[in-house]
């Protein structure tokens, strides 16, 4: 059954990730019709949404280490989680989880999302 879905979520990574390609190819061809001053405004709003994304990201990895909920999706830790059923690479997942447990240390209000 886990090999089943281990299949399954590889598939799935693998069509989203076709997905994603054909997207970006569209957003870089839409992008070469628009001014220097819009492809710089742009710019900066998607940094901001990134970062936004990536707090997010955090805060939900903390939560999810607190519960211990990749328990039940068979993975031994947090970091395993991270790589095996998220997708991240080693590097990736090791950086995520030190935050994310950070986050649980150092707890700090959110701030509200500007925009």
């Amino acid at each position: 059954m886990r090999e089943a879905l281990a299949r399954s979520n590889h598939a799935q990574r693998v069509s989203g990730e076709a997905e994603k390609s054909r997207g970006m190819q569209r957003s870089m061809t839409a992008l070469s019709s628009v001014s220097d001053l819009e492809l710089r405004e742009r710019l900066s709003a998607a940094v901001s949404a990134e970062r936004a994304a990536a707090a997010d990201v955090v805060y939900h990895l903390a939560e999810l280490d607190r519960r211990k909920l990749y328990l039940e999706d068979a993975c031994s830790s947090l970091f395993a989680y991270c790589v095996e059923r998220l997708g991240y690479s080693e590097d990736g997942a090791n950086k995520r989880v030190r935050v994310a447990r950070l986050v649980q240390r150092f707890p700090q209000p959110r701030r509200p999302r500007v925009g």
